[in-house]
């Protein structure tokens, strides 16, 4: 159970590294500006990402499936 969490912990901080490099890139910046879009922080993706997680079951039962 101690190496789950560890390896969640692992992939959280690799994943934020990442989202945080890429909205630093240079070329990635370039081609967002083409579209008018303000990039989120990676801690305000994880607290999306963490709020989504939290839905109670009832209301995701009730979306339609694709």
């Amino acid at each position: 159970m101690r190496a789950i969490f560890r390896w969640r912990e692992f992939v959280k901080r690799k994943m934020r590294t990442v989202f945080d490099a890429t909205m630093k890139d240079a070329a990635f910046l370039a081609e967002k500006m083409k579209k008018s879009i303000t990039p989120p922080s990676s801690g305000k993706m994880q607290d999306v990402v963490a709020r989504l997680y939290a839905t109670p079951n009832e209301f995701v039962e009730r979306v339609p499936r694709w």
